[in-house]
Parts: structure tokens; C-alpha cells; sequence
């Protein structure tokens, strides 16, 4: 699943360039099937894109969690890897996945 999001996120980043490229703008027909097939994938990038925040929140969360030294900062990391677990949840169900 992860695989088909990078390519989707690799196709809608080289559309992006496509649509912004003169030469494809010069060619009206092309330009649009490319403008739609951009705004098309747009939720699922974003959506995607959020996913992978959240896994780096996750790993940051863990990492700080090992090396905090005080009762308090561990406290604040466990909550933090929770809530971006809870998070990871909401996006995996929003992504199909």
C-alpha cells in the first residue's frame, strides 16, 4: 500500500511540473488532462502526506521518549507518541489502509 502512495505522490509531483511546464501550457488539450488528473490525485497526496507526519511524530516521540532524563519530559513524550498514534489510526482509515 505505502509503495502505490509513493508512486502516486511521485506522479502527481511530476504532473505538477507538467502543468507548470511552457510548452505544455502551449497545448491547451494536454494541459487540462493534465490539470485534472493533478487535482485528482491532490486528496490522496495530502491525505498521504499528513500519514508521513504522523510517522515522524511517531519516531520522534520514541526517540525523545529514550533519551529523556526527567519524569515530566517523559510524561509529555508518552502523551505526544499516543496522540500521534491515535492520529496514525484516523489516517491509515482515511487512506484505505
Amino acid at each position: 500500500m505505502l509503495d502505490k502512495l509513493e508512486f502516486i505522490e511521485s506522479k502527481y509531483e511530476d504532473l505538477g511540473e507538467k502543468i507548470s511546464d511552457p510548452d505544455v501550457i502551449g497545448n491547451q488539450d494536454e494541459w487540462r488532462k493534465f490539470v485534472k488528473e493533478h487535482s485528482h490525485l491532490e486528496p490522496i497526496v495530502n491525505k498521504y502526506k499528513e500519514y508521513k507526519k504522523v510517522q515522524s511524530g511517531i519516531a520522534e516521540s520514541k526517540d525523545m521518549l529514550k533519551t529523556s532524563w526527567t519524569r515530566t519530559s517523559k510524561t509529555w513524550w508518552k502523551w505526544s507518541l499516543k496522540s500521534f498514534q491515535k492520529k496514525r489510526q484516523a489516517s491509515r482509515k482515511s487512506l484505505g489502509y
